[in-house]
């Protein structure tokens, strides 16, 4: 899944509006949808949206199933 649909989603699951996570994170609302619709999203931002929305991302090993 991609990102923008990942934060979209999200904020549909915890009844948060954009306006209101774009808020969150100190930017324009225009701005955050700016970036869903390029879908032109670094990593660091990503995780920036995710804290804002109280979720983490976590890496795990595909062989082991151990969490990095």
């Amino acid at each position: 899944m991609e990102y923008d649909k990942i934060i979209k989603k999200l904020c549909i699951d915890k009844n948060i509006s954009l306006a209101e996570l774009a808020r969150r994170t100190n930017q324009k609302p225009q701005t955050l949808s700016n970036k869903l619709a390029r879908k032109d999203f670094k990593t660091s931002e990503f995780e920036r949206l995710l804290n804002a929305l109280n979720v983490s991302l976590q890496l795990v090993d595909n062989k082991t199933g151990e969490v990095l």
